[in-house]
């Protein structure tokens, strides 16, 4: 028997400059994901081309914009940089990549800090930067 999972979920956007090319882009204010349970359980987080971005533990999604939807996810590019802990399952680490696609990181036990950075194809510039993305799965023992 095991404790039923505890998920906490903290996703604030921050309305931030003008996308350009693609709608608004908002941000990402404080963004963590913990799951608890018995064996510990996976927790992801993604991005998506439509302007969402999505914490997934314990099968439930948690799901806010990094931008307008309007515009087209191809029109930016996501870096992901562990600032400490254990990296992540999923797509590249420290290399741009078209959010044309869906891209995400996964993490089945253990706590990563993640600097997430988006920015526009088309001129270069980071539209979004947070230094301090958490993904945390601990596995708290059976009962």
């Amino acid at each position: 028997m095991s404790l039923p999972g505890v998920m906490s979920h903290m996703l604030f956007i921050n309305p931030g400059g003008g996308g350009g090319g693609g709608g608004v882009v908002y941000g990402l204010g404080s963004a963590s994901s913990y799951g608890f349970d018995h064996p510990a359980p996976p927790v992801a987080l993604t991005f998506n081309p439509g302007g969402d971005y999505e914490f997934l533990d314990f099968g439930f999604a948690t799901t806010a914009n990094w931008r307008d939807p309007g515009g087209t996810g191809s029109d930016y590019e996501i870096m992901a940089t562990v600032v400490s802990g254990t990296a992540p399952a999923g797509d590249a680490l420290a290399t741009w990549l078209s959010l044309g696609t869906a891209r995400g990181w996964q993490l089945t036990g253990g706590l990563v800090i993640l600097n997430i950075k988006i920015r526009l194809v088309a001129t270069g510039v980071v539209k979004v930067e947070r230094a301090d993305c958490q993904i945390y799965s601990e596995d708290i023992g059976g009962f």
